[in-house]
């Protein structure tokens, strides 16, 4: 054996390989390394925006009705709509095992019930009434959400392959970090007027050191989600028996078991009950289990005032009687970060400034991650596929993202192949053109005249009179992107400005 591999290691030190075979493995290797960087910007970008996910949903669909006062007859109204909608008054075998009814709130001031029969979604929007009047369309927000959460992969696996990008990104901050010893100590240091590599280098310095602890805390709460799913799946293995249900009870807690008459669900005393036992929680949902059955019951989601946990779950019997909490809020410690990690990572807690705080910084990430691997490219001083394929991705991203978000307004159910036809044609024409600042500044020209013509399509089909300050501020981001890419494709710099700086040249 010992021979074995002193054989092989002798052949792989005296390895001679032809020059061209080199040079093709560099490119691919190189390539290989920008589409892991496009991937880590897809996540960044999508991440930043979908912090106004829900915003951006209600923008979708402004014939929703918006309001925020219910009670338990509207509750009662949705269930009952629902059930006949889906033909299970007449068929018992139809009813799903869990049915959602989501409350507004002050972000999303929409109802909607929801349910999973057979493997099929059913979603309705909800008018003041609790009637079921629009179905909920999986629009331009939940294919954000969907890409930044999952890559659009099956769940389990886009989740953990996310969340290792998660990793990745920690551990870029951290090197980083290690790798700049003077970071610090520079941290206000920018040599603007100068060589554009140096502007690009102090830059992205200077945001990764402003803004370290978002950066931190992105990539741990993003790395969590997939390392929980794996030790779901390892544990679950390991200790039940591959029985995950049996190791999310042990985790989160099990449900009630009843075996009880069947009667009229009393969401009315659950209400009072609930207002009585726990005054200061402000409900978002119930989720009702086994509906119709003996052993039904339902629990009311509902969030702390200054507590990071999403929500606490307290249950009721069917007669509406108090059963008690979940222990999510007030639970073992590990639970209660396990419920804190979705607000962190999304700034879905305080005042709206904290979400725009967020964007900014996510933004701000985004920029990094790219300037990162362009100050790469310049220092590598060539202008071949990987120069082209990276600027094509760079600009084309948000170019899709824009066309697709127009596209929503007719074809909401389109909108990821929209998103995936205009990305691919943007790498495509930039490798095709081989001039990196002329596809630059077309792709961010085009981005401009789509996000004007995103609106003006919006109007035209939905109108200016029943306008809402969301779908105006929506608009008018809109608008105001659009002349930030429209000074973007005026100013753009020539390729010789981005030419390499001398050896000599402090970094």
């Amino acid at each position: 054996m010992a021979l074995l591999v002193s054989f092989i290691c002798d052949v792989i030190v005296n390895l001679s390989l032809p020059s061209n075979t080199i040079k093709q493995s560099l490119q691919a290797h190189s390539i290989l390394a920008i589409a892991v960087a496009v991937v880590m910007y897809w996540l960044c970008l999508t991440g930043a925006l979908a912090v106004f996910a829900d915003h951006l949903q209600r923008w979708e669909a402004p014939q929703v009705a918006e309001f925020h006062d219910y009670d338990a007859r509207t509750i009662d109204t949705a269930v009952t709509g629902f059930i006949e909608r889906v033909g299970a008054d007449t068929d018992a075998s139809k009813l799903p095992e869990q049915l959602y009814v989501v409350f507004p709130t002050e972000a999303m001031p929409r109802m909607h019930v929801s349910g999973e029969i057979a493997g099929e979604e059913y979603e309705w929007y909800l008018d003041s009434a609790g009637e079921p009047v629009h179905s909920v369309a999986d629009g331009w927000a939940i294919m954000l959400r969907h890409l930044h959460g999952s890559l659009h992969l099956p769940e389990m696996l886009g989740v953990i392959i996310v969340s290792i990008f998660g990793v990745m990104l920690l551990a870029l901050i951290v090197s980083g970090v290690l790798a700049h010893p003077k970071i610090f100590k520079d941290a206000f240091r920018l040599r603007l007027g100068g060589s554009r590599r140096m502007e690009s280098v102090d830059l992205h310095n200077r945001l990764s050191v402003w803004g370290l602890p978002f950066h931190l805390m992105i990539a741990i709460t993003g790395a969590y989600f997939g390392l929980v799913s794996l030790l779901i799946v390892a544990g679950s293995a390991a200790h039940y028996d591959g029985d995950r249900q049996a190791m999310m009870d042990d985790f989160f807690g099990k449900d009630p078991v009843f075996d009880q008459r069947v009667v009229a669900l009393d969401f009315d005393n659950a209400l009072s009950n609930l207002h009585r036992e726990v005054p200061e929680a402000e409900p978002l949902y119930v989720v009702i289990h086994q509906l119709g059955s003996r052993g039904q019951f339902f629990e009311v989601a509902a969030t702390l005032p200054g507590r990071l946990v999403y929500s606490e779950l307290y249950r009721f019997a069917a007669d509406g009687s108090y059963i008690g909490p979940q222990g999510l809020a007030d639970g073992p410690a590990g639970r209660q970060a396990a419920y804190s990690v979705y607000r962190l990572h999304f700034g879905a807690f305080g005042p709206i400034w904290v979400k725009w705080g967020f964007l900014l910084l996510g933004l701000a990430l985004t920029y990094i991650c790219v300037s990162g691997i362009q100050i790469w490219l310049i220092r590598r001083n060539r202008n071949d596929i990987v120069d082209h394929s990276w600027v094509g991705a760079v600009w084309g991203t948000p170019l899709a993202l824009i066309v697709s978000l127009g596209a929503s307004i007719w074809l909401p159910e389109k909108v990821l192949w929209v998103f995936l036809g205009v990305l691919l044609v943007a790498v495509l024409a930039a490798v095709r053109r081989r001039d990196v600042t002329r596809s630059r500044r077309n792709l961010q020209r085009l981005c401009a005249i789509y996000c004007w013509a995103t609106v003006a399509a919006y109007y035209a089909r939905y109108g200016v009179s029943d306008s809402t300050p969301v779908t105006v501020v929506v608009s008018s981001c809109l608008m105001l992107s659009g002349f930030a890419f429209a000074w973007l494709g005026r100013h753009s710099l020539p390729r010789k400005v981005l030419a390499p700086e001398p050896a000599n040249e402090p970094a």
